[in-house]
């Protein structure tokens, strides 16, 4: 049977999560808020924790922690509990760093991986955008054409999504 307890490793990353989010963030959370900034210094912070790039495969640099759907749960809820937008852009390079590994080509995980398996901070993000109103990784509809001509091409609504005439 499946038993979805957390493992004493996933406990101990739950509290120092937990700890993380009640020293460091909600410390800071209202300042960073109003300023409508995200401080550099709690940024690095957050990753030397490892919560966005300890997954990463040995081979490209990583840690090579296990991915677990749970850890990722537990982790994302002690940062939401710190304060959800901080949140947000700790996990932000994981949008970029876990479809590389899931997805990648292997050229693209050997240019792009090691740079967010160092110990200083690296931004990034992954943004899809796709004609209909849900994006599948695996089965996008978008393909890449340099030759983009005004007028050409399809309009399509933000966020709401759905594709427009």
């Amino acid at each position: 049977m499946i038993s979805f307890d957390p493992t004493e490793e996933q406990e101990l990353i739950r509290d120092t999560v937990r700890e993380f989010a009640s020293s460091e963030m909600r410390e800071s959370a209202r300042e960073q808020d109003e300023s409508e900034t995200v401080s550099e210094e709690f940024l690095q912070k957050s990753w030397e924790l490892g919560l966005a790039n300890a997954q990463i495969p040995e081979a490209y640099g990583g840690a090579g922690m296990d991915r677990s759907p749970v850890t990722n749960v537990l982790v994302t809820e002690e940062l939401a509990y710190g304060c959800p937008g901080l949140a947000t852009a700790v996990l932000a390079p994981s949008s970029l760093i876990y479809p590389l590994i899931d997805l990648g080509t292997e050229g693209q995980r050997q240019a792009h991986l090691p740079a967010f398996a160092g110990s200083e901070y690296r931004a990034g993000a992954l943004a899809v955008h796709e004609p209909v109103s849900y994006t599948h990784l695996r089965a996008h509809e978008t393909r890449e054409d340099r030759r983009w001509r005004s007028g050409e091409g399809r309009k399509e609504r933000g966020a709401g999504g759905g594709g427009g005439g």
